[in-house]
């Protein structure tokens, strides 16, 4: 055991044992961070596309029926107010289907529009409803 070369030859295989862990601990490591960003990327992704095709027009809605929610308590407490008539009110859908075009411009313009934009927010949260973390657990509510 005392010949150079034995001792030489051992501590090259101890070398290069040593050199082939480290590597392969290295590889794996930058695989998994690898792995971990491409994971952190897609949910990114997954988010922004949430945000633009669901939060975004849902927000948009929201505010517009908002502000026509508030304008119209509004309008009713001054009108009880002041005892006038607050705002058009239809009883029966079959109201609409008989008006001219004019009217849709003027008068049943703000019916009309509110009665939309609330149709709209509706769709809104209907289409985003399945990618909503409340549909993945509590999957017995059901539209």
């Amino acid at each position: 055991m005392d010949d150079p070369r034995v001792i030489a030859a051992v501590i090259s295989g101890v070398v290069a044992l040593i050199t082939a862990a480290f590597t392969h601990a290295f590889i794996l490591r930058r695989e998994r961070e690898e792995k971990r960003r491409e994971q952190e990327e897609k949910r990114l992704e997954e988010r922004k596309t949430v945000q633009l095709e669901y939060l975004n027009p849902l927000r948009l809605y929201l505010i517009g029926n908002q502000f026509r929610l508030s304008e119209i308590l509004a309008r009713l407490s001054d009108s009880q107010q002041q005892q006038e008539k607050p705002l058009l009110v239809i009883e029966q859908a079959a109201e609409i289907s008989g008006k001219e075009a004019a009217w849709y411009n003027g008068t049943g313009c703000y019916l009309v529009s509110s009665c939309y934009l609330t149709a709209c927010l509706f769709g809104c949260l209907y289409s985003a409803w399945p990618r909503s973390h409340f549909h993945q657990s509590d999957q017995w509510v059901r539209i």
